[in-house]
């Protein structure tokens, strides 16, 4: 049949392996994003006033603008962003986290508590990374993932 040495066998054998995790990564992307479901769990209720239209809007633009900062490659971080967030009162931080995942966790794959957790925000300012800890604390505490 065929001659094949040892070597060539390795070679065709570790192809197949990559081949095979490679599709059975793509299905699970493909059928996770599918679902249209939220891996995040909902937070619980926190007690405060509806948004208005302003602070609907506000958050809105809040959450995109978090995301246009921690998209790609980095190199100068918006502070003031991340500030603006740490101010907000609990009931805007979970309504600002809803809106995130509902916004870019379907492609990304991503809450906004992920996001933060795998940003290095120490290596261009101490306290900004400082900030940003609190942020995710406060997340975690208000029971957002």
């Amino acid at each position: 049949m065929f001659n094949l040495s040892n070597k060539q066998i390795i070679i065709l054998v570790s192809v197949v392996i990559i081949i095979i995790v490679l599709v059975l990564y793509f299905t699970y992307r493909a059928g996770k994003n599918a679902s249209g479901t939220s891996t995040a769990n909902t937070p619980p209720d926190v007690v405060g006033t509806p948004l208005t239209d302003e602070e609907a809007q506000y958050l809105n633009a809040l959450a995109v603008s978090l995301y246009n900062d921690m998209n790609g490659v980095n190199w100068n971080w918006e502070n003031n962003i991340y500030d603006e967030v740490s101010l907000l009162s609990d009931s805007k931080l979970v309504a600002l986290s809803n809106i995130f995942n509902f916004k870019f966790e379907k492609d990304s794959g991503e809450t906004l508590l992920q996001w933060l957790e795998n940003e290095n925000f120490n290596w261009d300012d101490y306290s900004l990374g400082t900030n940003v800890q609190t942020i995710k604390n406060r997340l975690r505490n208000l029971g957002v993932s």
